[in-house]
């Protein structure tokens, strides 16, 4: 099983309570960080949530990975992968559903089991009385996280559930696409970890979303400001592989020595650039810098 998200981006939150004013404070709030849609009736929420179920097609492994016919192996599509980046009402795709227990239409156990079927995270409110229901809830998992709706940290608890639901809700959605690609041994997804430079690259250029472009680990980011950054990464194996076309079709010899000495590899962002011959190398050749035993480039 691999612990890697192969895409993350904002994403919908849905509030369920009828209480009004508790869910005007908690979407006031909420609002400020994530995209908020709240209801005052559980039925109106599983109307909207069923409206909406295709989105979850947008990141299945038929939307994202390419199939290789001559040989049957699958690899991630950049082509579909930046269509989705590009796609603006996968933000309206729900991954977090927050909903109060005490209700009278129907409890929050209740709605959430007819829910049960859509691939969203499930957070229950509750009451101290309601306490033994909603770890019965939990240990079925019919909701994956329960909070007291009276705790005086409840805002803030609501917020850093959201956050860990809406990494769990696309690691999940990750498992199938990961299990779909040719991934070799000497890929980072392999690895427990996506790497320190990544996770630091991330941080410092307040990357919003992130999208997997091929099987080692390469990412394409989007920031805040939506700025698009690559992060390329390669191992030993491919720069012998190149390194071997390049000699073979008797590329410039910059270009093959650069490979030899593993410092400067051509990187694919493209279907035009798959079409060069390697005598055109150069125009697609980056610098690459050696860490933790595979190489990375970043691409603005």
């Amino acid at each position: 099983m691999y612990n890697h998200e192969a895409l993350y981006f904002t994403s919908t939150i849905i509030l369920v309570d009828d209480d009004p004013s508790f869910l005007k404070v908690l979407s006031g709030r909420l609002s400020e960080k994530f995209i908020v849609k709240a209801f005052s009736h559980p039925h109106e929420a599983i109307a909207y949530l069923k409206g909406i179920q295709k989105l979850v097609d947008t990141i299945s492994p038929s939307a994202v990975v390419d199939e290789e016919l001559e040989y049957g192996e699958r690899y991630l599509s950049i082509t579909k992968m930046n269509v989705l980046a590009e796609n603006k009402t996968k933000q309206e795709m729900p991954t977090v559903v927050i909903s109060d227990y005490t209700m009278p239409e129907m409890n929050g156990i209740e709605f959430f089991e007819k829910i049960s079927e859509m691939p969203v995270m499930k957070i229950l409110l509750t009451g101290n009385a309601d306490l033994d229901l909603a770890l019965y809830a939990f240990n079925r998992n019919i909701v994956n996280k329960f909070l007291v709706k009276n705790s005086p940290k409840i805002l803030s608890d609501v917020e850093e559930s959201i956050i860990a639901c809406q990494h769990d809700f696309f690691r999940k959605c990750s498992y199938p696409i990961l299990n779909n690609l040719n991934i070799p041994d000497d890929s980072l997804l392999r690895q427990r970890n996506r790497g320190a430079e990544l996770e630091k690259m991330m941080k410092d250029h307040h990357v919003v979303e992130y999208y997997l472009i091929d099987n080692i680990g390469s990412y394409l980011l989007i920031t805040q400001t939506g700025e698009r950054i690559y992060f390329i990464c390669m191992v030993d194996r491919q720069f012998s592989e190149y390194a071997e076309v390049a000699v073979t079709s008797r590329a410039p010899v910059e270009i093959i020595n650069g490979l030899n000495e593993r410092t400067h590899a051509p990187v694919f962002l493209s279907e035009d650039d798959y079409k060069l011959s390697t005598k055109d190398w150069a125009s697609i050749v980056r610098p690459f810098e050696r860490k933790n035993g595979y190489y990375f480039c970043v691409i603005k």
